[in-house]
């Protein structure tokens, strides 16, 4: 029996005991990330977003492309908000360079006035006229939007989301207060808060909701968006507000308008295809998992055919032998699963931290509840 046992063999196919079992480790994360992922996106379709996507209309404008001077594209822009306001359906208009989740990147740098150098605080930036959180639906909490004398020369101004009041001046008072705030994450230009907002989301609805507003007429840009709230989002109306743009300029190029609902659409369906490749992907692994642990444990039974041939003429019952072909199988993937758990474990809390930025703790205990 010592000679026949299968220790030789069992010896010579560690390698693959080794490869199976790390493939049921790789297995598990992959699922839990799937999980995850089908969890952020039903997330996506029920969160608060802290703004009104239905209605909203944008059409991006590159005039810097369409050869418009940077003094002209203020003009044009006042001259275009006025056209559209005038349409049927049309409830507000504003301009902007970013609306929320536009998926665009506006990563930048805050801090309180004086403390640029050392207490920096990464946030998302929004240049925006008057009217624009009407426009996109998030409500002034305190102080003032922007106004038409928010220009150049006058006072620099910001406006700011209520969680960034609450880190950058907690258990104070926000409004009046000097900040710093860095375009270019170099130069900085302290500004004065007029006015807090609620919580809204960023440039995605992974992005935290610590925003900074700033006045466009202030701080131009060729590259504006045209934002507008809408009665409805029937067809007639975006076709209307393109046709607006281009009586201004007929030699522009034919401007794209979408919803914003359409925006998050397309975020959305590239969440649902992330979550079918990564399911894919575990559903393949442990397939391979179940053929390398069916594999090495038929190999294993093969070299000891004599030991259970013996064990069983000795009185061993067939499902004695049994379970010890099966506790084989299950030292094979136990400690593939318990790495794999260490490495779940890690992961989940790293897609909870993301979540936790934007939809915030309730969702996050629904998740683990889940």
């Amino acid at each position: 029996l010592k000679d026949d046992s299968g220790v030789g063999g069992r010896r010579s196919s560690r390698i693959h005991r080794i490869a199976t079992s790390l493939q049921a480790g790789v297995a598990l994360p992959l699922l839990v990330i799937t999980g995850m992922v089908l969890q952020s996106s039903q997330l996506l379709d029920e969160g608060d977003y802290g703004f009104q996507p239905h209605g909203l209309i944008v059409s991006t404008l590159d005039l810097a492309d369409e050869g418009y001077p940077d003094e002209e594209v203020a003009s044009f822009m006042s001259r275009l908000r006025e056209r559209v306001a005038a349409l049927p359906g049309v409830e507000s208009v504003s301009v902007a360079d970013a609306v929320p989740l536009d998926y665009g990147r506006r990563d930048h740098r805050v801090s309180r006035a004086g403390e640029f150098e050392t207490a920096r605080i990464p946030i998302q930036g929004t240049r925006a006229t008057e009217g624009y959180f009407e426009t996109i639906g998030t409500p002034i909490i305190r102080g003032r939007g922007f106004e038409s004398g928010d220009v150049v020369g006058a006072e620099a101004v910001a406006v700011i989301t209520e969680s960034l009041a609450e880190r950058l001046w907690p258990n104070q008072g926000a409004l009046g207060q000097r900040a710093s705030f860095s375009f270019d994450r170099r130069t900085y230009t302290d500004l004065t808060v007029v006015g807090i907002v609620g919580d809204v989301v960023g440039s995605s609805h992974e992005s935290a909701s610590a925003n900074i507003f700033v006045s466009q007429l202030q701080n131009p840009t060729q590259r504006p968006d045209l934002v507008v709230r809408a009665s409805s989002e029937d067809p007639a109306i975006l076709e209307a507000v393109r046709a607006a743009i281009q009586e201004l300029d007929p030699d522009l190029t034919r401007p794209i308008v979408l919803t914003s609902q359409a925006l998050m659409d397309g975020k959305k369906g590239g969440i649902h295809d992330l979550s079918l490749f990564f399911g894919g992907i575990s559903a393949l692994m442990l397939f391979l998992a179940a053929i390398g642990v069916y594999g090495v444990v038929d190999f294993a039974v093969t070299n000891r055919t004599r030991e259970i041939g013996v064990r069983m003429a000795v009185g061993a019952s067939r499902s004695r032998v049994l379970i010890l072909v099966l506790m084989d199988g299950m030292k094979l993937a136990i400690p593939g699963i318990a790495a794999g758990s260490l490495l779940a474990v890690v992961i989940s809390q790293l897609i909870l931290a993301s979540m936790y930025d934007y939809f915030g703790r309730t969702a996050v205990v629904w998740t683990v509840l889940g």
